[in-house]
């Protein structure tokens, strides 16, 4: 069973868990995507786009991204936005 879902919104993207809305990276968020882009260059902007959310949710005092499901969100975030920006393989 799929625990994590990484949506667009209409200007952001959306993570889920369990169905429900845990955490929102803004419209600027394409800013530090290259382009064109590897997959191994969009590798390094997901775990850095991980690591910079669970820093925002202790600022704002909140629960940190289950640690058991961060695989999960990085493949769900690899592999949409892959698509989305069309990363090359190389």
């Amino acid at each position: 069973m799929n625990r994590v879902e990484f949506k667009a919104g209409y200007y952001e993207w959306n993570v889920f868990v369990d169905g429900e809305h845990f955490y929102t990276f803004g419209d600027d968020i394409s800013e530090n995507i290259p382009y064109p882009c590897t997959l191994d260059e969009l590798e390094n902007v997901v775990e850095d786009y991980i690591e910079c959310m669970n820093i925002a949710l202790m600022n704002d005092e909140k629960e940190a991204f289950p640690n058991e499901l961060r695989i999960e969100l990085k493949e769900k975030m690899m592999a949409v936005w892959a698509c989305h920006y069309g990363v090359t393989a190389v």
